[in-house]
């Protein structure tokens, strides 16, 4: 009887080992760490400022997993570095579709938006930017002025909030709605009084 026992217990622990076994090297998580390689692999491009080969890899990534989050903001704006405005703006949307409350993917989308000259949505974006919970990030980001270029400026959303309101002026300016753009950039002004760009943008509506 102990030793039927103990067969049993050998049988059910080698089991468990053959089954750990095969979930730690089945070929979907195989996979999933030949994808995070990938993704790895494209951020050390993006920091070494190769965007060429760093956008190559990323659509490798979402080739695998068209849903990895990461990838599609990073994509995203390596797109919308290129110009190509229109692909990133797909990636953003699926991104907000994935991560309603993902407050980088609504900023990045106003962004796209305003150089596509879609302003009215550019001002959805970031009046729904300026409601989202704010998480930690390093993520830089140009800024824009009114004469629709983008500056060398650089600037992180964290407690990013001034800048998201001049955005939502310069959204209306261009929508010509000079009033509502004033109250904009004074609204930023309350929460940052040493913002240069408010002050231009603002005197620009005079």
């Amino acid at each position: 009887m102990a030793k039927t026992a103990l067969f049993r217990a050998t049988k059910l622990c080698l089991a468990i080992c053959m089954l750990s076994f095969l979930l730690v090297f089945s070929p979907c998580t195989a996979q999933r760490v030949s994808t995070q390689k990938t993704l790895n692999a494209a951020i050390e491009s993006l920091n070494a400022g190769n965007e060429e080969v760093a956008l190559f890899k990323l659509d490798t990534v979402l080739a695998r997993q068209p849903l990895d989050t990461e990838a599609l903001l990073l994509r995203a704006r390596v797109l919308c570095n290129r110009n190509e405005f229109d692909r990133a703006l797909v990636d953003y949307n699926k991104l907000i579709e994935l991560e309603v409350e993902n407050k980088e993917a609504w900023y990045g989308r106003g962004l796209t938006r305003l150089e596509l000259k879609q302003y009215e949505a550019a001002l959805t974006d970031f009046t729904n930017c300026l409601e989202m919970p704010d998480k930690p990030t390093n993520t830089a980001y140009f800024k824009m002025d009114a004469s629709g270029d983008f500056t060398s400026s650089i600037n992180t959303l964290r407690g990013m909030d001034a800048e998201i309101w001049n955005h939502i002026g310069l959204s209306h300016y261009f929508l010509h709605q000079f009033e509502l753009a004033v109250q904009a950039f004074n609204k930023g002004l309350e929460i940052n009084d040493k913002m240069a760009d408010l002050y231009v943008n603002r005197a620009l509506c005079y």
